[in-house]
């Protein structure tokens, strides 16, 4: 693997695990709050970022032998991409990929961070084995952004986390605010805060 991509999937690695950090200090309660009926939970958000890197790392192997090159026009959709990816946007998920959406069933934490650590290994593994010709073609398309080679995915899917991030942030907010306007009416918590019920993870596992 050339220290680009090295590199690329160190930021991936360190974000996401700043990402799980934060949310095994969650209750479960916590995790599958929605703000409202038509916004998904952290939980939820946790599964389309692993349905998405899933579904680029997919296409990366699939795509590999077609030997397509990325043009001007790609390098130039895919930037006006990422540059909205690195805002505080909301952003529709094409309706082409439909299939990044998360699921009604709600997996647990430990589940989504167990699946997400054995993808990861296989994404790391297939960054690995690209040779230099590899490195520099066309595998990924965005629906919007065009094709790019696997270091412009890596950037996305880090972009990708990053955009969410946002949400997460947003989440917190409610959850904090919901907990202090009940503790403020001396009503019952919306959240249980007993440590018994908290998530027990170690993200250090996804690696």
């Amino acid at each position: 693997m050339t220290d680009r991509l090295r590199h690329s999937l160190s930021r991936l690695e360190r974000r996401t695990r700043r990402l799980l950090d934060e949310l095994c200090t969650w209750t479960p309660e916590q995790l599958r709050f929605r703000p409202s009926p038509a916004s998904w939970s952290a939980l939820e958000l946790i599964e389309h970022l692993i349905l998405a890197e899933r579904a680029v790392s997919e296409m990366m192997r699939s795509n590999i032998s077609e030997e397509r090159d990325v043009r001007m026009r790609d390098r130039f959709r895919s930037a006006l991409v990422l540059g909205l990816m690195a805002l505080p946007l909301r952003l529709n998920v094409p309706d082409t990929v439909k299939q990044i959406m998360p699921s009604e069933m709600q997996p647990d934490l430990r589940s989504l961070r167990d699946s997400w650590s054995g993808d990861r290994c296989d994404l790391a593994d297939f960054l690995g084995r690209l040779s230099t010709a590899d490195r520099n073609l066309g595998v990924f398309r965005h629906p919007v952004g065009g094709w790019t080679t696997a270091s412009g995915a890596m950037v996305f899917l880090r972009l990708h986390l990053w955009h969410h991030w946002y949400q997460f942030r947003r989440l917190r907010t409610t959850v904090r605010a919901l907990q202090n306007a009940t503790a403020s009416q001396g009503l019952p918590r919306p959240f249980p805060q007993n440590s018994a019920t908290r998530l027990l993870c170690d993200s250090r596992e996804l690696r």
